[in-house]
């Protein structure tokens, strides 16, 4: 931040995506948009060329039901779709926030976040 401004505004977010969605690509509508037409998660590393991603994934998945074992799997997927887009890209991985009133959901994202990272080391 600079005076209370961020530096670069350039940034993108796949609001509804699940990881293993941004990976392979989708086909559904998404968050009320029709965003099938978009690119794999490399693809858009391609296009945009950043030095640096933040990567906050898994709430939807976990919302959709995946167990943390296999959104772990995606992280590993998604990890390796950035570095075969750009192999220099530094890649900051965030951990998964509970959510309110779900305790099976916040069962998962415990399971997950001490692993979070161990997955940004290999990134």
């Amino acid at each position: 931040m600079q005076d209370g401004d961020l530096v670069d505004a350039d940034h993108e977010g796949h609001n509804g995506w699940r990881l293993d969605e941004m990976v392979n690509g989708s086909t559904r509508t998404l968050s009320g948009l029709d965003q099938s037409t978009e690119g794999k998660l490399g693809d858009w590393i391609t296009a945009q060329n950043p030095d640096v991603v933040v990567l906050y994934g898994g709430a939807n998945d976990f919302a959709q039901g995946e167990e943390a074992s296999e959104v772990y799997a995606d992280f590993f997927d998604a990890i390796a779709a950035m570095r075969a887009a750009k192999s220099d890209i530094r890649i900051v991985i965030t951990n998964n926030h509970p959510h309110q009133n779900n305790a099976e959901r916040n069962a998962k994202i415990d399971a997950l976040n001490p692993f979070i990272p161990m997955l940004e080391e290999l990134s």
